[in-house]
């Protein structure tokens, strides 16, 4: 259990322990958060640095961030995502720089590849796939769009996911990503 309690100020001070050790401190709250993953980080800081209110925040975990939690590996020096990775994306800049006012960043390029015929090939289907899987040359977004509308298989109305996927990428694609992915992964073919 995390105790973390705010007096008005813009630091929050944090006790872990059990629950009943909590209310040992005998604090007055104006405002009490249960948990301390990201909303309950934001609100509190928000509360504390703009209200310059009093702010408890307990948390039955040992540390906060929620399932975002990560630490460096005493052994490797490798930072590891306690619950598995969690990345982060915006476009807002109000919210990247409130963000970016508490921590450095680690630049991280999330790529779907897949891998077919021998090459790693993005995903999902985009210009560099239809070039690559298909022997094409398409340059911009006009020539995939014009390539796609080509290649998909119009149906009055779609029946199943293989009808789907054709109708959005045609049996080409369909045939190299998707038909053996289907049965790979939950043992049935698409339908």
């Amino acid at each position: 259990m995390a105790f973390i309690h705010n007096n008005g100020g813009n630091n929050l001070d944090i006790y872990f322990g059990e629950c009943i050790k909590c209310w040992k401190y005998n604090v007055l709250m104006k405002y009490l958060i249960v948990g301390a993953g990201l909303s309950g980080a934001v609100l509190a800081e928000r509360i504390a640095s703009k209200l310059g209110a009093s702010v408890t925040v307990i948390e039955k975990r040992d540390h906060i961030g929620g399932n975002c939690y990560d630490y460096v590996d005493t052994e490797t020096g490798i930072r590891l995502s306690k619950y598995g990775p969690h990345l982060f994306h915006t476009n807002n800049q109000v919210v990247w720089d409130y963000v970016n006012s508490f921590v450095t960043w680690t630049r991280w390029e999330h790529k779907v590849l897949a891998s077919v015929d021998g090459k790693y090939v993005p995903m999902p289907v985009c210009g560099t796939t239809i070039n690559e899987l298909c022997g094409t040359r398409l340059r911009d977004s006009d020539e995939v769009a014009g390539w796609l509308r080509a290649n998909q298989v119009v149906y009055t109305t779609v029946q199943n996911s293989e009808e789907m996927a054709k109708s959005r990428i045609g049996t080409v694609l369909y045939e190299k990503l998707v038909k053996e992915y289907t049965f790979k992964q939950w043992g049935a073919t698409a339908g």
